[in-house]
């Protein structure tokens, strides 16, 4: 079973408008990992603001970023590398429901309809998604935060850095190996069983 870890960074925080300017995915127990700052797709300029949080300027992204389609292209043959056909993935977000697995879902809808690839094989694999927010929101009711510098904190790992994709995605896999150990003394031991644990159905 292959577990990847995916953060994307955006131009802003509506997932339904913002441009994607940086993608970070990492593969639990494996050195391999996809790193991309990403050209907005709008054409639109990169806000101070935007940059104050992420460090991502606009310079960067004007030297060192990738036409949106290259980048969707690539991350995209990446997962399919990566990933099981043969077995059940998991692809793990922190506020994923709300945001991450939102800009997925338009990068698979952008290269079906505004690159006309046939992503049919990535439909057919086996993947649970599972957001990391509703976990912890449930397996530490007490805490003051849920974002992930907190949550480091709280369960004393190493916070990589906040706001760039890569180092995000390295802090949400340290977070996600320690709430499994927490889900297992609780009998939850599959991506399923965190999946239904996390929509309250066991």
């Amino acid at each position: 079973m292959t577990t990847i870890f995916l953060d994307f960074e955006t131009s802003g925080l509506n997932p339904y408008y913002a441009d994607i300017i940086e993608i970070g995915a990492k593969i639990l127990g494996s050195d391999d990992y996809f790193e991309a700052l990403v050209k907005p797709q709008s054409g639109e300029r990169l806000t101070y603001a935007i940059s104050e949080i992420t460090g991502i300027t606009p310079k960067m992204l004007m030297y060192h970023g990738k036409d949106w389609k290259n980048a969707y292209m690539d991350f995209y043959n990446w997962l399919l590398d990566n990933l099981d056909p043969n077995e059940t993935n998991t692809i793990v977000c922190h506020n994923g429901n709300g945001f991450d697995f939102i800009f997925l879902k338009r990068i698979l809808r952008d290269l079906r309809e505004k690159l006309e690839t046939d992503i049919s094989i990535f439909e057919e694999i086996n993947i649970v998604y599972i957001d990391t927010l509703p976990v912890c929101k449930r397996l530490f009711v007490n805490l003051r935060s849920f974002k992930q510098v907190h949550l480091a904190e709280k369960l004393r790992i190493k916070n990589y850095g906040e706001h760039r994709a890569l180092a995000d995605v390295c802090t949400l896999r340290d977070i996600y190996v320690k709430i499994l150990v927490h889900l297992a003394k609780r009998g939850i031991t599959t991506s399923e069983e965190v999946l239904a644990y996390a929509n309250l159905d066991i």
